[in-house]
């Protein structure tokens, strides 16, 4: 386990920290299912550094890991938008995922084109979640809205991601150094995350 994995663990675990403290000021919000989110999260990353190291086919974490995890962001998202295009794109998603099982190698390899559409989607549903703050009265507030810190990290994650993506396959690029950066990305997403759960403002 590298020093960048346990800095990693330890992010994860004050965002969760943060969820346990303020559960019971977000038990009526939509926060309070980001406990039982970061609980997935923690276990499913402490089982694939489990399995790297007793075999080599662990991608298959990974792909339930990232499925199941743009369905939670897509959930939350419908709960705000309150929107059935956000309950298509979901559904399409599903397809699209379940198409990629069809012609990739879901023990030994990542998901990408399930992974690319879920990230794409879960950026529209992003900026549509600002677009719809920015013409609501409490936009003046945004610094105390815990959604506008969640959705900033989840902005800035998978903008992040997609191309670290592409180039962590190509040829003549420094792993490490595109390891370091997709691991600053997961810093800033769950940083923002736990920023979020602090904000006294809840829906």
């Amino acid at each position: 386990m590298t020093a960048l994995t346990i800095i990693l663990y330890f992010w994860q675990s004050l965002a969760l920290l943060i969820s346990v403290v303020k559960r019971k000021v977000n038990s009526e919000g939509l926060q309070k299912y980001f406990f039982y989110f970061l609980c997935f999260v923690i276990f499913m990353e402490a089982l694939a550094q489990i399995l790297i190291h007793v075999e080599k086919a662990y991608y298959y974490v990974y792909n339930i890991s990232n499925t199941l995890s743009f369905l939670f962001y897509f959930f939350w998202y419908h709960s705000y938008l309150k929107n059935k295009i956000v309950v298509w794109l979901s559904l399409l998603f599903v397809g699209i995922t379940l198409a990629d099982l069809l012609v990739s190698d879901f023990i030994s390899s990542i998901l990408m084109i399930s992974f690319f559409s879920g990230a794409i989607i879960l950026l529209i549903l992003a900026i549509w979640y600002f677009i719809s703050l920015l013409k609501a009265e409490e936009a003046i507030y945004f610094y105390k809205i815990q959604a506008f810190w969640i959705s900033t990290g989840i902005l800035i994650y998978h903008i992040g991601v997609l191309p670290i993506l592409i180039l962590i396959k190509l040829p003549g690029y420094n792993q490490t150094h595109l390891r370091f950066a997709l691991m600053i990305l997961n810093f800033l997403l769950y940083g923002l995350i736990a920023l979020g759960l602090v904000c006294p403002k809840r829906k």
